[in-house]
């Protein structure tokens, strides 16, 4: 066996095996998903939409809290960087 011979049987694997996980892990989620959907409409249904609103509402407030931490994080991130390497930020800054 050659080494381009041995690298390709490699690649090869994992392809095959991501192949098949993936097939799992996209079937599964699916299934969450649809499962997840009907909960939202029978709660729906059964408290005259209230249980919707209070999902939009919910929702609505993890995605906005999720946007901050994300910029939070990045200028946490940045804020760090700096801190650790002020003479290196100060040369990029300058150039």
């Amino acid at each position: 066996t050659t080494p381009s011979g041995v690298f390709i049987s490699r690649v090869t694997d994992d392809i095959t095996v991501i192949d098949e996980k993936m097939a799992v892990a996209l079937d599964i989620v699916s299934r969450k998903l649809f499962d997840l959907l009907q909960l939202i409409l029978l709660g729906s249904l059964a408290t005259y939409g209230i249980f919707g609103v209070v999902v939009v509402a919910v929702t609505a407030g993890a995605v906005a809290l999720g946007r901050y931490y994300s910029r939070s994080s990045i200028e946490l991130a940045r804020s760090v960087a700096i801190a650790r390497a002020p003479v290196q930020t100060r040369v990029m800054e300058s150039v």
